[in-house]
C-alpha cells in the first residue's frame, strides 16, 4: 500500500517496509471472499496513535501487488467543526448504551446455536471520533488453531451477533440523538480477533 499526502508526498511511518511502500500485507484469496463476502479486503490500521496527525486536505491510497497497481482512491480529511464535535459526543452516548445492556464485558456468545462451546466474547465498544462506533469480539481459541471451517463459523456468529446488536442500538436511539454527519447504517464497524488480539475479519480503530 502507498499512502500520499496533501503535497502528493508519500508517507512513511515504518521504515521496515519495502522502499517505495507506506505498509505491506499478505492475503489470500480466502482473506478476500470471507472478509465482507463481495470482494472485499480490510487493510490493518494506519496512522498515530495520538490524533490530530492527519492534515485536513485531499491524499490518496495505492494498492500494489508487484508492480501493478490494483486500486487507487482519493479522500479527503475536513476541518472539524463543532457539530462535528456535538456528534463525536453522541457516538460515545451510544457506546455507552450498547455497554450499558450488558452487565459487564466481556459479554460472551456462543458460535454454534444450542451449544456453549466454542465461544466468543465482546470485549469493548469503542466510540470513534469522526467514524462512528467499533466493537471489538475475541474468538475463544487461537488464530492459528482454528481451521478454515471454523474460523468462517466464528466470522458467522460475530457478524450475526453484531447485526442483532446494531439493529438494537439503531432502535435505542432516537434521531435527535443520532450523530447529524453520520450514517446510521453506515457508522457501526466491527472487529474480530483472536485471544492475543491477531485480526480475524472486520475493521478495527
Amino acid at each position: 500500500m502507498k499512502w500520499f499526502d496533501i503535497n502528493g508526498k508519500l508517507i512513511r511511518a515504518n521504515e521496515n517496509v519495502t522502499p517505495g511502500f507506506s505498509q505491506e500485507e499478505t492475503f489470500k484469496v480466502f482473506d478476500i471472499s470471507t472478509n465482507g463476502g463481495n470482494n472485499t479486503l480490510f487493510l490493518k490500521c494506519f496512522g498515530y496513535d495520538k490524533p490530530g496527525k492527519w492534515k485536513p486536505g485531499n491524499y490518496r491510497l495505492e494498492i500494489w501487488e508487484g508492480n501493478t497497481c490494483l486500486k487507487s482512491h482519493e479522500f479527503t480529511i475536513k476541518s472539524r467543526n463543532m457539530q462535528a464535535v456535538a456528534d463525536d459526543d453522541k457516538l460515545t452516548n451510544i457506546a455507552n448504551t450498547i455497554a450499558s445492556n450488558y452487565t459487564e464485558l466481556p459479554a460472551r456468545f456462543p458460535v454454534y446455536e444450542g451449544k456453549t462451546e466454542p465461544y466468543f466474547t465482546l470485549n469493548q465498544v469503542k466510540a470513534v471520533k469522526g467514524t462512528g462506533i467499533n466493537l471489538i469480539f475475541r474468538t475463544q481459541a487461537p488464530l492459528n488453531t482454528l481451521s478454515i471451517d471454523e474460523r468462517s463459523a466464528y466470522i458467522d456468529a460475530c457478524e450475526t451477533v453484531f447485526g442483532n446488536i446494531v439493529k438494537q442500538s439503531i432502535n435505542q436511539t432516537s434521531p435527535m440523538n443520532m450523530p447529524t454527519q453520520l450514517d446510521p447504517n453506515e457508522m457501526y464497524f466491527y472487529c474480530l480477533e483472536d485471544p492475543n488480539e491477531a485480526f480475524i475479519s472486520g475493521m478495527k480503530f
